[in-house]
């Protein structure tokens, strides 16, 4: 296996290591552009089409707020992509040689979990609504078989209040 070396107090790291950073750096700055900019449309668009109202110009706000939703719903797709590629570079670079300095690693998917099906099989928790998994890592720990990730479930609760309203919310 290559070793890799972050930079450290002694001296710069690797070229490898500094294009990783930079890699890192980059993705991140991406993801925090996209979240602000998931909070920023909204406002800017609500700002912009209270002046095209006062304008009485109905065209022209139907088309603006087609465009915002447009840039909106891209600018979510491209945050969940970026996102996506941070997680896997994130567990590529950095997870994944950790576990397999304690792991004989068969496969590790940091965007993927443990088989739903699995984990109702085992039956060790009664019901849940709603699953996610994340870190998945199958291989081997002194000679023994591992399928492992991290889950999460979560119970619909459903509240009524005196009135007869009822609000649904989840508990994990």
């Amino acid at each position: 296996m290559e070793k890799t070396y972050i930079q450290g107090p002694t001296g710069p790291g690797s070229a490898g290591d500094n294009e990783l950073l930079s890699r890192l750096k980059s993705l991140k700055r991406m993801v925090l552009l996209g979240k602000v900019l998931a909070i920023a449309l909204p406002v800017i668009g609500f700002v912009l089409i209270a002046f095209i109202a006062m304008q009485e110009e109905w065209i022209l706000m139907l088309a603006a707020i087609l465009v915002l939703l447009l840039l909106w719903f891209a600018n979510a797709l491209k945050l969940k992509s970026q996102s996506r590629k941070l997680k896997t570079l994130l567990g590529q670079s950095i997870t994944m040689p950790v576990l397999q300095e304690i792991f004989e690693v068969h496969e590790y998917l940091p965007d993927k979990g443990i088989d739903e099906r699995i984990i109702y099989a085992a039956d060790l928790v009664e019901s849940w609504d709603r699953y996610s998994g994340s870190d998945l890592l199958r291989g081997k720990y002194r000679g023994l078989n591992i399928l492992y990730s991290d889950i999460h479930l979560e119970r619909e609760e459903i509240d009524t209040d005196s009135d007869g309203s009822t609000t649904t919310h989840y508990v994990t």
